[in-house]
């Protein structure tokens, strides 16, 4: 069995301009945790919303950084770091509201060809940590697998033994 035989052919894409807040109303639209990102009909790169989490930690690690260490180096009180962590705060929301899904997608894509075995599929799933893969045809995508549809297929056709 090959990939094309098991990709989902039509994958909803979003583009790399795309806000983060509009990211997060598909991901809940459309009951989904991932995206393939195309821009003027060229895949080029992945979107998940672990890639949104990590941005979002990353600027909280960030608040917190800068008023701990602000406060240690006896450059403001207590009450005036909680004061700073929460300008800080006001600056990471209007950070991530203006964020767009170039700023945290990743790159570069790990992809397929429609001929690649479904075992390569699998072996790329696990060896990467990833859950979903597109298939492609350089860099125009045909579809994409995920690792549901592989448990799926695999429940639908036990192999033998």
């Amino acid at each position: 069995m090959k990939a094309r035989d098991l990709m989902r052919s039509d994958p909803r894409t979003v583009a790399p301009d795309m806000r983060l807040l509009d990211l997060d109303r598909a991901f809940l639209r459309d009951r989904s945790s991932g995206y393939p990102v195309v821009e003027n009909g060229r895949l080029v790169g992945i979107v998940t919303r672990s890639d949104v989490v990590r941005k979002l930690a990353m600027e909280s690690c960030y608040a917190g950084g800068i008023a701990d260490f602000c406060r240690e180096a006896g450059w403001i009180e207590a009450d005036d770091a909680a004061a700073a962590a929460r300008a800080e705060g006001a600056a990471i929301g209007e950070r991530i509201a203006a964020a767009k899904v170039a700023d945290v997608m990743s790159q570069p894509v790990v992809a397929v060809t429609p001929d690649a075995p479904i075992a390569e599929v699998a072996k790329l799933l696990v060896g990467h940590g990833i859950h979903r893969v597109p298939v492609a045809d350089g860099d125009r995508l045909l579809g994409w697998i995920t690792s549901f549809d592989l448990v799926a297929f695999l429940a639908a056709n036990p192999p033998a033994g």
